[in-house]
């Protein structure tokens, strides 16, 4: 099959880093895949291109989404595709835009629980059926996702949205580990989403009643300043760091034994996963996407979550974690990445992506 993923981006995120991994499922099946991106550093490039992936990049002045559409257009005149895979709202409308009066199946993944634009919500809502009424079949990630969809009418009635979870590349060798440091770590944009301010009141009440301990956040956005700002009038600044951006994330989990994702809400939370893999025991908010993914390893108590924005349960929470027993961490380990391997892995992903583009082409 010849597909063709469009992303607003092919830098390091939660989308974008999925996508590389379903990418390489697929054409270890036996597909040609091609991406297209349209700004940033391209920082998933090499491994991309690694896979024998071939990625276009559009680059447009000012970033004009019509000039966008249109480079996009005149790239699909020169190569035929079975089938375009959109991801983001951007990618989404420039799709819709450069295929307008052609026949060219299209498939979207809606991988966030938010609104479309940037535009008054009645009017975002609206634009967001019209771009996704030209889709002939839509991905949620979560649940979630797909209830806040029809909630707030970013979809016509008429489409029946398909749940497919991320998966991750599952080792067989992936076993339990207790060489970690008892320290705590996130990997979060800084942007009122991800709630860090939250985690920092969590970490200024364990100042003061557990041993020293060291809380890592890595990942960039708009509140840092105000953050950090935050962290040093808790007298923190010394242990809760804001560490920035990091290619090395799967190897920082693996430092690292708590995991804390204090989100106000998820479209699925990739990084989760990722956590589970790495060992980690994981503290998170009840996002409703978030407790859907965590499933029954909340009951079994090999995770642990707390109420949005309450953080001296989530203080409560990291202290117990972080004083589990040797055997109850690898209880938790064992549990956490045998739920991993039922429910996420890759393959079983790229299955469901798999039948439905079967769904779409048959249409």
């Amino acid at each position: 099959m010849q597909i063709l993923h469009v992303i607003t981006t092919t830098d390091r995120g939660g989308a974008e880093n999925q996508l590389v991994t379903l990418i390489k499922e697929q054409v270890a099946r036996g597909n040609s895949v091609t991406v297209v991106d349209l700004f940033g550093l391209a920082e998933n490039s090499g491994a991309l291109e690694s896979a024998g992936v071939k990625l276009q990049k559009i680059r447009v002045k000012n970033r004009k989404i019509l000039k966008e559409s249109y480079a996009l257009r005149k790239f699909l005149a020169k190569k035929q595709f079975d089938l375009i895979h959109a991801h983001l709202p951007r990618s989404e409308i420039v799709t819709v835009l450069a295929t307008l009066g052609k026949k060219q199946i299209k498939v979207s993944t809606i991988h966030n629980a938010e609104h479309f634009t940037k535009l008054p919500e009645n009017i975002s809502n609206w634009i967001a059926r019209r771009i996704r009424n030209q889709f002939d079949q839509i991905i949620t990630i979560t649940k979630e996702v797909t209830s806040y969809l029809i909630e707030n009418q970013e979809i016509s009635s008429r489409k029946s949205p398909t749940t497919v979870h991320y998966g991750l590349e599952i080792s067989p060798s992936t076993k339990s580990q207790l060489t970690k440091q008892r320290n705590v770590i996130s990997v979060a944009r800084l942007t009122k989403q991800k709630r860090i301010d939250v985690l920092i009141n969590a970490a200024k009440i364990l100042k003061d009643t557990h041993p020293p301990i060291t809380v890592s956040i890595y990942g960039e956005g708009e509140d840092r300043s105000k953050l950090q700002e935050q962290i040093d009038e808790a007298g923190l600044s010394s242990s809760f760091l804001l560490k920035g951006r990091t290619a090395d994330v799967q190897k920082l989990l693996q430092e690292n034994l708590v995991f804390a994702l204090t989100s106000e809400y998820e479209g699925l939370g990739l990084v989760l996963l990722e956590a589970m893999q790495a060992g980690c025991v994981i503290v998170a908010s009840d996002a409703p996407a978030i407790v859907e993914v965590l499933g029954s390893l909340v009951e079994q108590q090999a995770a642990f979550v707390f109420p949005r924005n309450d953080a001296p349960k989530l203080a409560e929470l990291i202290k117990h974690a972080l004083d589990l027993s040797e055997s109850e961490i690898i209880r938790i380990q064992s549990t956490c990445l045998r739920y991993l391997k039922e429910n996420f892995s890759i393959q079983n992903s790229c299955d469901q992506v798999h039948e439905v583009y079967r769904r779409a082409l048959e249409k």
